[in-house]
């Protein structure tokens, strides 16, 4: 019942409920926490998910809920929130190519992995070198200054890169910060 009624209060009756907002919301995540409401969500959502696999989009298990449910983009080098559309869990996510064999990795909230195929580690700098604009950096070092800075959310070490999207990315944490901030 509460999927439904959530649905009405956040969507058809938002206006209405607006003031009450918090507690639907501390009241959702509460409930989201029970396996049988989320498999009613999953129920629920079955078809749709159905439908955006057929269309091509990637989804893969959740690891919160454990539910095929967790939809990713396909994009390549850009920082994208994978999210859960049975729980709601968002994880920061970048594919790459593996360096040593070209095949698509997909890093989770962080810089470090291993290649599946070939079984590389992956580290940030390298992360770091995949992303970074590589006019942003020929400037920069034409001009003697630095491309790349440290981290002040994880420590990372010159893991913060300016990519050709504006952004500068951590590419230890994924954390995003637009150009100028």
């Amino acid at each position: 019942a509460w999927y439904f009624l959530h649905q009405l209060l956040t969507v058809k009756w938002v206006n209405e409920f607006s003031k009450w907002s918090n507690e639907i919301k501390k009241l959702d995540f509460a409930l989201r926490e029970l396996h049988e409401f989320l498999q009613v969500v999953y129920d629920n959502k079955k078809e749709r998910i159905e439908i955006l696999k057929k269309r091509g989009s990637r989804i893969d298990s959740c690891p919160s809920c454990g539910f095929e449910s967790q939809k990713h983009d396909k994009s390549h080098n850009i920082i994208y929130d994978a999210v859960c559309l049975v729980c709601g869990l968002t994880e920061k996510c970048l594919n790459i190519n593996c360096p040593k064999c070209n095949e698509v990795v997909t890093l989770i909230d962080e810089g470090f992995s291993s290649c599946s195929s070939c079984e590389a580690n992956i580290e940030p700098e390298q992360v770091a070198n995949i992303i970074m604009d590589d006019h942003a950096a020929y400037v920069a070092g034409k001009e003697g200054t630095d491309s790349s800075a440290s981290c002040g959310n994880c420590d990372g070490y010159e893991t913060v890169v300016l990519t050709e999207q504006g952004e500068w990315i951590c590419a230890s944490c994924f954390l995003v910060c637009e150009y100028g901030q």
